[in-house]
């Protein structure tokens, strides 16, 4: 475990309430896309309180044993546990947009027109089609898309 709280990006300001998953969450994409700016950062902030919002839920629902009692007296799964597994989804889904995958920071990188078009328009193979691309082919086999 940590023993130093994660400090604030240079210019920037933690909120009061964010957990210190959440800070380091947020230190990490800043760092990766120092140019996030605008909706950008309005969603990485987002996805912030929804990590923090995901880690309270968590420690209600462990207090409680993670059940709870139901309507008509049964034995249920806690509701906390389910309201921070969708916490932590939509953030997923949020950090899903933010951060560029390995394939488009490469394409990026290698400045490969085709590939980067590719990789921005949202054309993506499959972890699958990707080992057996790695196995056949080259470089260049690997960032075409896959015929579908």
């Amino acid at each position: 475990m940590k023993t130093t709280p994660t400090q604030a990006p240079a210019g920037w300001t933690f909120p009061e309430d964010w957990t210190e998953s959440a800070r380091e969450l947020f230190a990490e994409v800043i760092a990766e896309r120092p140019d996030l700016g605008g909706a950008e950062l309005g969603a990485l902030e987002h996805a912030c309180y929804l990590t923090s919002a995901a880690e309270r839920l968590d420690e209600i629902a462990r207090a409680a044993g993670m059940v709870s009692t139901g309507s008509t007296g049964q034995t249920i799964v806690h509701p906390a546990v389910v309201e921070s597994r969708l916490q932590r989804a939509n953030a997923a889904t949020i950090l899903a947009r933010l951060t560029p995958t390995r394939r488009e920071r490469f394409a990026a990188r290698a400045g490969r027109g085709a590939a980067a078009k590719n990789a921005s328009s949202g054309t993506r193979s499959t972890r699958a089609e990707l080992r057996v691309r790695l196995a056949e082919g080259s470089t260049r086999e690997r960032l075409e898309p896959a015929p579908f």
